[in-house]
């Protein structure tokens, strides 16, 4: 299978890049050469021939009873492997308007785009249609110079709208807010709390002239974890110590209306 994608305003003559793909039942197309093919549009007509080495970013290798392939080896490319043989009829200098058409819908975003051509540019209108959509009416002006008013657009800065957006991590407890996000007035109080435990065993030796525990004793428990034997007998105890250090609190206050780095600033402090 064939495919290529014709660019806007390619002309004949001209390259563009092919993607070959196997169908059937072929392993690997390494190393392979596509015969001359002719690439037809929706419409049945003829629009490239394309023709070369393929080009392929993985392999495959095997044998009996097993094998190892990387990424996929039935698929190739040829770069500047097609010919354009046709071009696509567009009259593109005797337009009287023009659409320009955003990535990502935002009425703010679709609103500044308009005041912008309007501002920057003479002569032309910039209307909205809705939140992706802007027309350009042309006037006498640019008639017959289109391609220098779609210039002069392209270079005009606009400010994109962003939504304020905030992400949590339950699992790694990660949180991510982007930089439109803003913080109603809030009172932040924070300190550190450090906790030492500290356990030490500590065995407690019989004189010499202890006397020797009866016989069939059992020791007791003293209600602390410590054993308590009858007569001389040799007892480890345990000895726990706990140390707290609680630092004091500050009291930072976040007007409204601030930004991330300024909380970030102000906790930092």
């Amino acid at each position: 299978m064939i495919s290529a994608e014709l660019p806007p305003f390619a002309k004949v003559g001209s390259r563009i890049d092919v993607m070959v793909s196997s169908i059937g039942d072929a392993n690997s197309l390494r190393g392979g050469t596509l015969l001359m093919t002719p690439l037809k549009g929706a419409d049945g007509r003829v629009y490239a021939v394309a023709q070369g080495s393929v080009s392929t970013g993985g392999f495959a290798a095997g044998g009996g009873g097993a094998s190892v392939s990387k990424n996929h080896p039935t698929v190739g490319r040829i770069t500047n492997g097609a010919f354009v043989e046709r071009e696509l009829e567009y009259n593109f200098e005797n337009r009287k308007s023009l659409s320009i058409n955003l990535h990502r819908p935002d009425f703010t975003t679709a609103t500044g785009v308009a005041a912008a051509i309007n501002g920057v540019i003479s002569g032309v209108e910039a209307k909205l249609v809705d939140s992706s959509t802007i027309a350009v009416d042309i006037n006498e002006s640019f008639k017959g110079s289109i391609v220098k008013l779609v210039s002069i657009v392209e270079n005009i800065n606009v400010a994109v709208d962003c939504t304020a957006v905030v992400v949590i991590d339950e699992k790694t407890g990660t949180i991510v807010m982007g930089e439109n996000v803003r913080i109603s007035t809030v009172a932040v109080a924070h300190g550190n709390l450090f906790i030492q435990i500290k356990e030490e065993k500590k065995v407690s030796q019989p004189s010499s002239f202890a006397p020797a525990p009866p016989a069939g004793s059992v020791p007791l428990d003293a209600g602390d974890g410590t054993m308590i034997a009858p007569g001389g007998q040799t007892v480890v105890t345990t000895e726990t110590a706990i140390g707290i250090e609680e630092e004091k609190n500050r009291l930072v206050l976040v007007p409204k209306g601030v930004t991330i780095q300024d909380v970030v600033g102000r906790s930092t402090q």
